[in-house]
């Protein structure tokens, strides 16, 4: 599982979206990239995305912007939630024959 040594956020066409970099110069290739608003730190320590995230959540790294904290929560979110399972063909069969008892 890769670590990264620096976490945050930026916004790219009004949307913000969690960052991670293991150097600071993603700074300049976010920028160079036309993002905006973006505010990556330097972690304590090297991080997996979901501990940086809850660090970052844990610090009020939002500093009470909405849409950083729920960039942040969805980001967690999208990392700790299980991914639904695809429906198969016999699935699909079944769910068919139930819906006609």
């Amino acid at each position: 599982m890769s670590k990264f040594t620096h976490a945050g956020v930026s916004q790219l066409k009004g949307k913000f979206k969690a960052r991670f970099a293991n150097d600071p110069m993603r700074i300049k290739l976010l920028a160079k990239n036309g993002h905006n608003s973006i505010d990556i730190i330097e972690l304590p320590n090297p991080m997996t995305k979901v501990d940086a995230l809850t660090y970052l959540l844990s610090i009020d790294f939002d500093n009470g912007n909405v849409d950083v904290r729920t960039a942040l929560q969805e980001g967690l979110a999208s990392r700790t939630q299980p991914a639904t399972q695809p429906l198969t063909l016999s699935k699909i069969r079944a769910k068919k024959v139930m819906e006609t008892i």
